[in-house]
């Protein structure tokens, strides 16, 4: 729980990166009004996306696009062709274009074989990563400061906007992710 609300603060944090600094006004991510779409595809399809009419009505590829993958690397194998996938659109994209991306990563080899597990057994497809794996995988477009890190490291803001308060039923369950410190949400935003 401690992680999925560390990736929507970073979201904000990245996104306002993107507009206020980087000038991106097209975002590949999910939503749904007159000006967002959703794509029903498997995320390895990167062509069944960018191919989608949905998606060629509102991206124009001629100029600069934010590609948003938040938390989806642990759910692409390897032999999912990780780094094809997370690639995928940024590789049809102009020189400007950005990648925001974040995994679960662990620096314990055994606790990564432990989540895999768990998580697949569980019927959830997984594979926890080293920080070292994820900087292979999105080697190629170049990190923007302060690079590819634990995501609660990522232009920290004290002054932005609050989360809402975590359930009562899941309070029992903050600050869980302070026990294992070698595991994380790991990421960063990169411009091609």
């Amino acid at each position: 729980m401690d992680i999925a609300r560390e990736n929507r603060l970073f979201l904000y944090r990245a996104v306002r990166h993107l507009t206020q600094e980087a000038g991106i006004r097209q975002f590949i991510d999910m939503a749904g009004d007159g000006t967002t779409t959703v794509i029903n595809a498997d995320m390895r399809d990167t062509a069944a996306i960018l191919d989608d009419p949905d998606t060629k009505r509102l991206i124009d590829f001629s100029e600069p696009v934010a590609v948003l993958y938040l938390s989806i690397g642990h759910h692409l194998f390897d032999e999912d062709d990780p780094r094809g996938v997370v690639h995928g659109v940024l590789d049809r994209a102009v020189p400007g274009s950005h990648l925001v991306f974040t995994q679960i990563t662990s620096a314990d080899p055994t606790r990564r074989t432990e989540m895999d597990a768990a998580a697949n057994g569980a019927g959830m497809p997984w594979r926890t990563r080293s920080r070292e794996e994820v900087d292979a995988l999105l080697a190629g477009p170049t990190p923007v400061e302060p690079g590819l890190v634990d995501i609660r490291e990522w232009r920290p803001d004290a002054g932005q906007p609050p989360l809402a308060p975590v359930p009562a039923e899941l309070v029992q369950f903050a600050g869980a992710s302070k026990s294992k410190p070698d595991l994380c949400e790991f990421g960063g935003v990169l411009v091609k």
